[in-house]
């Protein structure tokens, strides 16, 4: 989540000033068939966001950065509401991957929180019950935040933490809960 631990008030710990990234430990993928990533995420902001402000995912294989899913800010409210995301990882197959998701308050004065959570790699088409790569952040599994040490963000950076909740003019902008687990 992009917030502090402590504290519950919206505007004190959400993303200001710039960028916030966190990136995924090494995934290995398996060749052949058709491979699906799946998450949940939330991405609120107030009626001061416009479409510089982002919640962003990469995909990184050796020296290529693919960006593959984008939710962009604009001049109305909107809640941290968790929403299903997928996105289709077959041109990777056979490759070492790692995902990268980027939070922005790029337009600067925008309230902006966003979250990630059960992200997984599987077959697509519910073809069989092999998972890839797992984590729904109940545990360290290796992501490292600000990985090439040029996040901008003056607060709300990315931790893995049991949300707390915030609002603002009755606008809910980061749940009190998480998707599954407390993290």
């Amino acid at each position: 989540v992009t917030g502090a631990l402590a504290g519950s008030g919206a505007g004190s710990f959400d993303i200001d000033n710039g960028d916030t990234t966190v990136r995924s430990p090494s995934i290995s993928l398996p060749s052949g068939s058709g491979l699906e990533l799946t998450f949940s995420y939330y991405f609120a902001h107030l009626n001061n966001a416009t479409s510089a402000d982002y919640l962003r995912l990469f995909v990184l294989s050796g020296s290529s950065t693919t960006q593959v899913f984008q939710q962009l800010g604009a001049g109305v409210n909107r809640a941290g509401a968790w929403t299903g995301a997928s996105v289709d990882l077959s041109s990777f197959a056979g490759q070492n991957i790692m995902l990268r998701f980027e939070a922005a308050d790029a337009s600067g004065g925008s309230l902006i929180e966003a979250g990630i959570d059960d992200v997984r790699i599987a077959p697509s088409g519910g073809g069989g019950p092999e998972v890839v790569f797992s984590d729904n952040f109940e545990s360290a599994q290796g992501w490292v935040t600000d990985p090439n040490n040029n996040d901008t963000a003056t607060s709300g950076e990315w931790e893995r933490a049991d949300p707390q909740p915030t609002s603002n003019s009755g606008i809910a902008l980061q749940p009190a809960d998480t998707v599954s687990g407390p993290n």
